[in-house]
């Protein structure tokens, strides 16, 4: 299972860097023969249309800046609701790592 960004517990929201997100799309695709028929910015554009994603009553666009705990700097990610698209997430518990 690859990285592709953070769990969010507060906004309840999958914080997903988007170009890791469309690479893996893309590679699925390709593995049945079929070719992704969208760019990155397209798919992020129709998932936030789709109302797939976060976005607050001003936002225009499907990116969002947040904190990254691993790097401690601000970088950008596409908020995708947990109840729109399941995205397995990994966490430490107790010592153990679950996946939730």
């Amino acid at each position: 299972m690859d990285l592709f960004g953070f769990y969010d517990e507060y906004e309840k929201v999958n914080l997903v860097y988007p170009n890791l997100l469309y690479k893996a799309i893309r590679s699925f695709y390709s593995q049945q023969g079929i070719v992704f028929p969208w760019n990155q910015a397209t798919m992020c554009k129709e998932l936030f249309n789709q109302g797939c994603l976060y976005k607050t009553d001003k936002q225009e666009r499907p990116q969002i800046r947040r904190y990254n705990p691993r790097t401690k700097q601000e970088e950008t990610f596409i908020g995708v609701l947990q109840n729109e698209i399941y995205i397995a997430c990994r966490y430490v518990e107790n010592g153990i790592i679950l996946t939730k």
